[in-house]
């Protein structure tokens, strides 16, 4: 992502307009059984009518060229899914394109994740069926781990937390600082997170994260966040990347799902990769 094509973003924008979309319909062989439901969170618990709260991109100035190639792959990859299925694919395709151009992440590696989870729905009670949650099927072991181990995800954290010389003690010091001065840089994970910090800060000030054993209210307030479909993709977005940091696209995918499952799942999801940049060749000039 982000390499030197030696061509303009004038020239990209006119490659990726006449590029035509394919659709070629064949059977979805890479679908992955689903695993056995596990209730982290109350099965009485009704998000079908939460609305989240409305989170922005922080790529404004996205490259336009760039974007109608990652559109293109979110769009082919949602055109082959069978199972995909009652949604606006063209404003939800820009909404996941625009937030892994933001994150640095091959948008087809995402789209092909969320093939595999949720297969783009956005019904609440399907993204709610096993122990992780929203389109990318977060878990609250990731919230956590995104919490006390921030630098995991981003390096640049690492310039703000310390036990000496930084200007932050921890990273839950250096969101409670943004609170009183919203002026704060985090960086670009760290200011993201902040906007999931703000809506449950009793989760991670007085529970530390964990999600086990809080009162309702809390819980609801944290499902209602992370069920939040740009705040999901966001926070698989990071996550994919900080999996991808150090190994190769193969493990990353691997590691991404965890589950006993994992190994038949990469496989999936690469067959898919693989497909999809078949089909989007204008890919190989992101």
């Amino acid at each position: 992502m982000g390499g030197n094509t030696g061509l303009t973003p004038e020239q990209l924008a006119k490659m990726a307009a006449q590029y035509q979309t394919p659709h070629i319909e064949v059977p979805d062989k890479t679908r992955v059984a689903k695993k056995a439901p596990i209730e982290v969170f109350p099965a009485n618990l009704n998000m079908d009518n939460a609305k989240g709260i409305e989170v922005q991109t922080n790529n404004t100035n996205v490259d336009p060229g760039k974007l109608k190639i990652a559109k293109n792959a979110i769009l082919y990859i949602m055109n082959n899914d069978k199972a995909c299925r009652d949604i606006d694919k063209q404003a939800q395709a820009e909404k996941i394109a625009r937030i892994a151009l933001d994150v640095d992440v091959p948008p087809e590696v995402i789209g092909a994740i969320i093939k595999q989870e949720t297969h783009f729905s956005t019904s609440a009670s399907e993204m709610n069926q096993g122990n992780g949650v929203g389109p990318m099927q977060v878990t609250s072991i990731n919230i956590r781990d995104m919490f006390v181990r921030p630098e995991a995800y981003d390096p640049e954290i690492k310039k703000l937390i310390g036990p000496k010389d930084k200007p932050y003690k921890s990273f839950s010091d250096a969101l409670k600082a943004k609170l009183n001065n919203p002026s704060i840089d985090l960086g670009k994970f760290g200011n993201k997170f902040f906007e999931f910090y703000k809506q449950n800060q009793v989760l991670f000030d007085k529970y530390n994260g964990y999600i086990s054993n809080v009162p309702k209210d809390v819980k609801s307030t944290y499902m209602k966040t992370l069920t939040d479909y740009d705040m999901n993709v966001y926070l698989g977005c990071w996550i994919y990347k900080s999996k991808l940091r150090g190994h190769t696209e193969k493990q990353a995918i691997i590691n991404y799902n965890g589950s006993s499952l994992k190994y038949k799942y990469e496989v999936a999801v690469s067959d898919t990769i693989k497909n999809t940049r078949s089909n989007v060749p204008e890919l190989k000039y992101m």
